[in-house]
């Protein structure tokens, strides 16, 4: 009579805990779709600008590195430059990309 006393309780143990993680599982989902996910366009958003502001940032110390003074014409025409250049390399990448 123990031994099913011990097999019940376990089952039931068993049940009790399979509950407990589908409950944990359920409340993860909703944390993320509730407050994550809402939360990925503004994240990208923000880390695009940032990527925006290194490149512009790097682009200058070159131009002003090859002798263009920064505010100069062909300061800016160096910065235009190399945003093209940056554009053709990122096409390319992601041509590569697709298969």
């Amino acid at each position: 009579m123990r031994t099913g006393t011990l097999k019940a309780y376990l089952a039931r143990l068993h049940r009790e805990i399979e509950c407990a993680l589908w409950a944990m599982l359920l409340a993860g989902v909703l944390f993320f779709v509730v407050f994550v996910a809402p939360e990925i366009p503004a994240a990208q958003r923000r880390a695009a600008a940032a990527e925006a502001l290194q490149f512009m940032s790097q682009s200058s110390q070159y131009c002003e590195k090859w002798g263009f003074p920064h505010g100069s014409l062909r300061h800016a025409a160096c910065m235009q430059d190399l945003k093209q250049f940056r554009t053709e390399i990122e096409a390319k990448f992601s041509d590569e990309m697709v298969p």
